[in-house]
């Protein structure tokens, strides 16, 4: 398993790396700054900011100028080079007045993180996280979605603001 710890001290201006917090948003995080004690970083698709703790992953965010949930750094996993870069567009394109509708490339990019980050996750320093995983005294359930709902749901557990066509 993967020192916590030291995978924290690797993160890097320009990386991308995901964090959850309770309530289930799952977090793509693109580094901005990294000092001895924090990682400063912003989410690729809203432009929510957040400063990490480098010791522990954690961050508090703020909400509207009123505290908010905590949120945690939950997988350090490396992209692959196109993966990272359609991330970055991801960024720009949030950034700006840019027409925000997905591209294939897209599409694929935010399914390709939303299965890369869970299988390479962090130890984490205590077990309150959600999986996002119904879990039931039969054991976990599995439930059929249209590609419309299953994409509508990517869509809030990236928190991407808007519907998109």
């Amino acid at each position: 398993m993967t020192d916590r710890r030291k995978a924290l001290g690797q993160i890097a201006v320009d990386d991308i790396f995901h964090a959850s917090a309770p309530n289930g948003a799952s977090l793509i995080c693109f580094a901005e700054q990294v000092t001895e004690t924090a990682i400063r970083a912003r989410t690729v698709t809203n432009h929510f900011s957040f400063d990490f703790d480098c010791a522990t992953g954690v961050a508090e965010w703020e909400y509207e100028g009123r505290p908010a949930v905590t949120c945690t750094i939950d997988s350090v996993a490396k992209l692959p080079p196109e993966v990272h870069a359609l991330m970055l567009e991801f960024d720009r394109k949030y950034g700006s007045d840019e027409d925000s509708r997905f591209t294939v490339d897209e599409k694929r990019a935010l399914l390709f993180v939303w299965r890369c980050y869970p299988a390479h996750p962090l130890p984490m320093p205590w077990q309150t996280m959600s999986t996002g995983s119904v879990t039931t005294a039969d054991g976990p359930e599995d439930h059929e979605l249209t590609l419309e709902d299953f994409q509508n749901r990517l869509l809030v557990v990236f928190q991407i603001p808007g519907p998109r066509p």
